[in-house]
């Protein structure tokens, strides 16, 4: 439904989208996710027709762009960021207006936006002034007039920027409902939303594409985001100033290590009570606490099998290990769009420029 092909967009000499190339199929939600200036709304202005591309092309349901931009914004409903609309016109006269720029009939036009104000749910604010709109009715309001001619494939500029959680939750589940029967391109800047919404990713940074992919399988390709939560025993009589947190960190096989608890009977002679019976007792096998770690490899092929041959030995108990599934996206983020930038400023720096 969509498909972009080496688009580009340059100010004199400063790129700022640069040889993105991608694709969005028939009924599938593609999240266009990068930092604040990384091109996604430059990028979604062109596919929208807003702004011209300095060079390559894209198809719009079929349609170029660039030599049948009139078809192809016919194809197309779009919501630019912040939801613009004139602030005096009622709720339903707004919606008569994009239907109007659609060259929508009368009947058509009424039979339209009573469909898009319920599927939106704003019926019950169409006879308000734009003006006295909460920021979840505006946007429900911008998505609606994007839909308002039932195009089969709908561009949206950060549909979540300023919402509540309500409000996000109520957005996140009319975007699934759209993405039944439409092609959705997604821009965002929120992780959350893209994990939620969409089974695959577009990652721009310094307008240029640092990661494709299905989500999950952008998450599980990246080395360090895979991440154990460990529970472990100390030994009974540890070595001179043992710890685990210490003892893991010294492994070429852990990137990092953090202490979420430390536990008792660490280190020798060390004890929760006091006086030396008290260390004989934690000595002669008495409650010992478990350290609480959370621990990142340093390569992605490495399992829970290492640890529990760390923890054999070295004489430790481990009562937990769990692999964590929270905070993946995040990581990915960090990392790839943090090496494009770094990949763009070096291309563009004096003598590298082409």
């Amino acid at each position: 439904m969509i498909e972009v092909e080496s688009l580009s967009k340059s100010y004199r000499d400063i790129a700022a989208v640069a040889e993105v190339s991608f694709e969005v199929g028939s009924r599938e939600m593609l999240g266009l996710l990068g930092p604040n200036g990384a091109g996604k709304t430059t990028l979604l202005r062109m596919l929208a027709g807003t702004l011209r591309p300095s060079s390559g092309e894209a198809r719009i349901d079929g349609h170029s762009i660039l030599s049948a931009s009139t078809e192809a914004k016919q194809s197309i409903g779009y919501l630019p960021e912040n939801a613009p609309a004139y602030e005096e016109l009622l709720v339903s006269e707004q919606l008569r207006f994009a239907a109007d720029a659609h060259y929508l009939s009368r009947s058509r036009a009424d039979g339209a936006v009573e469909r898009v104000a319920e599927r939106c749910g704003i019926t019950e604010v169409l006879q308000r002034p734009v003006r006295e709109l909460s920021r979840g009715y505006r946007q429900r309001l911008g998505i609606a007039q994007a839909l308002v001619h039932d195009p089969p494939i709908l561009i949206l500029d950060e549909p979540h920027s300023g919402l509540d959680p309500n409000q996000m939750r109520e957005i996140r589940s009319l975007l699934r409902e759209v993405a039944r029967e439409k092609a959705v391109l997604l821009s965002t800047h929120l992780l959350g939303e893209v994990e939620a919404l969409c089974e695959r990713v577009v990652l721009l940074a310094s307008g240029r594409v640092v990661g494709e992919g299905p989500t999950q399988q952008l998450i599980a390709g990246s080395a360090s985001v895979r991440r154990y939560r460990l529970r472990v025993v100390p030994p009974v009589r540890p070595p001179q100033q043992f710890r685990p947190d210490r003892s893991l960190r010294g492994c070429d096989e852990i990137a990092s290590v953090e202490v979420l608890r430390e536990g008792a009977a660490a280190v020798v002679g060390e004890s929760r009570g006091k006086g030396e019976g008290a260390s004989a007792g934690a000595a002669a096998g008495g409650r010992r606490e478990a350290w609480v770690l959370e621990v990142t490899p340093a390569e992605s092929s490495l399992d829970g099998g290492f640890f529990f041959d760390w923890a054999v030995a070295h004489n430790c108990r481990l009562e937990g290990l769990e692999e964590i599934a929270s905070g993946e996206l995040e990581q990915v983020f960090a990392e790839l769009t943090a090496a494009g930038s770094q990949r763009a400023a070096h291309e563009q720096a004096p003598g590298a420029l082409r």
